[in-house]
């Protein structure tokens, strides 16, 4: 039987088939007779829902012929013409997995329907499976299609293999160069006498060293490698690295550098995933001196390492949820009262609506919990053991636009769990932080990129001394290399 690829079909794998081919997939028929050799149905009562669905496929209204099926599929599954638009329905409105069972069971019912075998070798190329799909083909092939089909499936075929070596491995690296300004460099209190008071019951202290709240301009530099292993269709091995650098004007004992990495394998299970991977951060900065000691400087400087792991299903067409779980310690250089194991919670979803046209909406809820490794003093058993949980919201607009955009706004709550862990007159220290983030992007070429970015961040505390605002923003200019 001929193949027949269905009218006004123009999404085809996101791996980068080329133009001509998708164009091709629209618009060469294989044989003369092949959509008068798809599976027709009958106008009767009994085969008007597919009928109809029909129709809406024409329409491009995959989504609702869908759901007129969707009911019908375990009374009418196994039935070739059923089973064909049903798997065309699911395939259009993106619900692969069903597709793909779907165009099996028509192809059980009549190994020869050609028009089914290249829709299921196209279901797998839109869900990554690319042997499968290139087996599909390569059936095809054999069936003695018209020269044009054979030309078709030939170059699915030969894309397929390019698509495959360059998974195997592949190596992109970038570079940034940009500045801005931070208007509060240590994210100090706008009031610290009126802080101390209202949280220690001290008057006429006034702020030294980090304490003072200060504002200045940077300029920032970073850059960072992607490296991925698909050393199995199924199955990639990853690692990322990046260092960024930040130098201000007026106060460097403000600079700092901040390294990160990550490495871990990721498993595909048709539209499912499950990611193990280990990180590690490294952060320093010069610090202030200590005003009881001029050869002692505060600082931050800290070390993470951990290990986490993420669970990805789809939740339907358009929409995913992830599962994760992250455990790590946190060890401060000077600071050693701060230091913590956390363990940390974490579902999301992430939406591709249609209207959005290839952007995303995405939320998370997560939930830490941080217990230190010592008390703040050896008279004392109070540390700075603490909870946290709290949400994120996304948006992020189409990338294949030359200016792109996205947001976050997020809330997190931090509560104490040690007595008097961080003032004197406030027994449980409990902060709300509001973080709001846009960035823009402007791609002049695949290469260069220019992309202005704005944060804001508001931390409500119950222990004055730890509410603060803070703005930062700038802007880089990347250059990517692949």
């Amino acid at each position: 039987m001929p193949i027949h690829p269905r009218f006004g079909n123009r999404r085809f794998i996101s791996l980068a088939l080329s133009v001509a081919l998708a164009v091709a997939a629209d618009t060469l028929i294989l044989s003369a007779t092949a959509y008068a050799q798809s599976p027709q149905t009958p106008a009767t009562s009994a085969n008007d829902a597919v009928n109809k669905a029909k129709a809406l496929i024409e329409k491009k209204n995959a989504d609702a012929a869908y759901k007129l099926l969707q009911p019908l599929e375990n009374a009418r599954a196994g039935e070739e013409a059923f089973d064909y638009w049903f798997g065309v329905a699911a395939f259009e409105s993106n619900r692969l997995e069903r597709a793909a069972m779907a165009f099996e069971r028509s192809l059980i019912a009549n190994p020869e329907f050609d028009s089914a075998r290249l829709e299921l070798g196209r279901t797998y190329l839109r869900m990554g499976s690319l042997d499968l799909a290139d087996q599909e083909f390569k059936r095809l092939l054999t069936r003695a299609p018209s020269a044009q089909g054979k030309t078709l499936l030939e170059g699915y075929i030969a894309e397929i293999a390019r698509t495959k070596a360059k998974q195997r491995f592949s190596v992109s690296t970038y570079v940034e160069a940009g500045g801005g300004r931070d208007n509060n460099l240590s994210s100090s209190t706008r009031d610290f006498p009126g802080a101390i008071l209202n949280s220690f019951g001290l008057a006429g202290i006034q702020p030294t060293g980090n304490s003072i709240r200060r504002g200045d301009n940077y300029a920032s530099a970073n850059i960072g490698v992607d490296l991925t292993n698909r050393y199995r269709e199924n199955r990639s091995i990853f690692f990322a690295a990046n260092a960024r650098a930040r130098f201000f004007g007026d106060y460097d004992d403000f600079n700092y550098t901040l390294l990160d990495a990550v490495g871990g394998h990721e498993w595909r299970m048709g539209e499912r995933s499950l990611g193990l991977s280990a990180f590690a951060q490294k952060f320093a900065q010069d610090g202030a001196f200590d005003p009881a000691s001029a050869a002692t400087r505060v600082t931050n400087n800290r070390t993470i390492l951990g290990i986490s792991s993420e669970f990805r299903s789809p939740l339907s067409a358009t929409a995913t949820l992830g599962l994760g779980l992250q455990a790590g310690t946190i060890r401060y250089q000077t600071n050693k009262t701060q230091d913590t194991d956390q363990v940390t919670f974490s579902t999301s979803v992430q939406n591709l609506p249609k209207w959005m046209n290839g952007g995303s909406l995405s939320g998370m809820m997560f939930f830490t919990k941080e217990r230190a490794k010592r008390s703040l003093n050896e008279f004392i058993d109070t540390d700075v053991s603490r909870k946290s949980y709290g949400a994120r919201l996304g948006v992020t607009s189409d990338p294949r636009e030359s200016v792109s955009w996205s947001g976050s706004v997020s809330w997190t709550r931090r509560a104490d769990e040690k007595s008097f862990a961080r003032a004197g007159l406030v027994e449980f220290g409990v902060d709300n932080l509001y973080d709001v983030t846009l960035r823009l992007s402007w791609r002049m070429n695949d290469k260069w990129s220019v992309q202005p970015y704005l944060s804001y961040m508001d931390n409500r505390s119950n222990i004055s001394l730890y509410s603060f605002r803070k703005a930062d923003g700038g802007f880089v200019i990347r250059r990517d290399f692949k």
